[in-house]
């Protein structure tokens, strides 16, 4: 997917994705008309640009719901 607009979380509360800083985006997955809003795990605010390239990490255990993408992670050279 391609990242529309994002925003960084410097200190996630409990329950949100990632227990570590990360970034909400908002993100059009391939062949989309609208994005979805879901965590970036991308290290530091520096790694995050609007227009890059992520991929989904899957959740170890799945169900058929949204919770199975546990975030998104930059793709290649980004």
């Amino acid at each position: 997917g391609e990242v529309l607009t994002w925003a960084w979380e410097p200190a996630p509360l409990a329950g949100q994705p990632l227990e570590h800083a990360f970034a909400w985006a908002l993100i059009r997955l391939d062949g989309a008309d609208t994005g979805l809003v879901h965590a970036v795990d991308a290290g530091s605010p520096g790694a995050m640009r609007t227009g890059m390239r992520v991929q989904a990490r899957w959740a170890d255990e799945r169900e058929g719901s949204i919770t199975d993408i546990a975030c998104f992670t930059p793709l290649g050279d980004e």
